[in-house]
């Protein structure tokens, strides 16, 4: 086997195997039960690249044909599940998520009935050139094409159906995370679509290997790349992310309270002031307000606001533009930052620019500001 494609699988087993084992530590310490899927994911990945990285010192782990197929068509579904699972309180898996590796299944079976007296011809060797192991020699063994097809097939659309499901995961956690809360970076909004853009990179890789082009060296470095970028980024977005479950309730009939004194409820959040401290959600709200998440959203939403999140932001703007109104000329817009209850420049002028039409340095040149004394 080529010793340096060989090398490029042995960095990659020792970097996924460390990260998932990472995952588990972290998974624990943060008792995040849903980072495992990821740490699961991970591993597998490791095993796919152990029989090519441990054939550079000629050991035959041709056994590995056996596992290839159902591991490469299970990783997909457990990341999924990880994405799933950060909005569940049930972080373990249920009798109804068992049907995400039925492809998993058929792989096992596929194996079983075509590997047994195949293996020397299906699995490479380690004086073999590894790019023609690569290629779907279609003419010379048709069990390890039947094989490869389904599996790669199977990615494909993998990659398709669960992208679209993660839109609908991720579409569904915004909406819910501006009912819930007050300030929201970038990353809480756009990383979870990244997941979209790795499933359709990877099912690129998987599913275009049918064709052969694992033929041209720049593709091999590329899809090694493509492997390690990934690995990072589940890494670092399972190691950062924040349970969700608390944010995905439901809510139920709304009995209390009266109905003539909801006008004054949010009256007195305003005139209290609750709205610039930067860490207000809707759980702390309805605590100083003393009522219920469920009616302090009807009470939002019947008042004309989309959510909590534009509710908070929506007067935010307005302290902003009062204190912008009225700023010296000698002090600087991170002062009305802070004091608006935002908790960065990017997120207030974003906020700002979203409300106004503008953005707080044009708003400046609109209103007359006098030197302070």
């Amino acid at each position: 086997m080529n010793s340096e494609i060989a090398i490029f699988f042995i960095i990659l087993l020792v970097i996924d195997s460390s990260f998932a084992a990472f995952l588990v530590i972290v998974g624990n310490i943060k008792e995040q039960k849903e980072t495992r899927y990821i740490a699961w994911a991970l591993f597998l990945k490791a095993f796919i690249s152990l029989g090519p990285g441990i054939m550079l010192f000629n050991i035959n782990l041709s056994w590995t044909t056996f596992f290839i197929g159902p591991i490469r068509v299970a990783m997909i579904p457990l990341i999924y599940l990880y994405a799933e699972k950060m909005s569940s309180e049930k972080k373990t898996l249920s009798k109804k998520d068992l049907i995400h590796f039925i492809p998993s299944l058929i792989s096992i079976i596929l194996a079983i009935v075509l590997i047994p007296g195949q293996v020397d011809n299906i699995a490479a060797t380690p004086d073999g050139n590894f790019v023609d192991t690569m290629r779907m020699v279609w003419e010379n063994n048709p069990n390890h094409n039947i094989l490869a097809i389904t599996s790669r097939i199977i990615c494909i659309l993998q990659g398709t159906i669960y992208s679209i499901l993660i839109y609908r995961i991720s579409t569904q956690y915004i909406r819910n995370l501006k009912n819930n809360v007050s300030n929201i970076s970038q990353f809480d909004t756009m990383w979870i679509r990244w997941f979209m853009v790795i499933f359709i990179i990877q099912s690129f890789f998987e599913g275009f290997g049918l064709i052969g082009i694992y033929r041209l060296p720049i593709l091999l470095i590329l899809a090694f790349v493509v492997e390690l970028f990934s690995t990072f980024f589940y890494t670092i977005a399972a190691t950062i992310q924040k349970d969700l479950a608390h944010f995905f309730y439901k809510y139920n009939a709304i009995n209390e309270g009266n109905p003539s004194e909801d006008g004054v409820v949010l009256n007195n959040f305003i005139a209290n002031q609750y709205h610039l401290d930067p860490e207000i959600s809707l759980e702390s709200a309805s605590r100083e307000l003393d009522i219920s998440k469920a009616r302090m959203t009807k009470l939002i939403k019947d008042s004309g606001y989309d959510n909590f999140y534009n509710f908070i932001n929506i007067h935010r703007i307005n302290e902003s533009k009062r204190q912008l109104s009225s700023i010296p000329d000698n002090h600087v817009i991170e002062t009305v930052i802070k004091a608006s209850g935002f908790k960065s420049r990017a997120t207030f002028y974003r906020v700002f620019k979203q409300h106004t039409g503008m953005t707080p340095t044009t708003f400046l040149k609109t209103v007359d500001r006098k030197p302070e004394d």
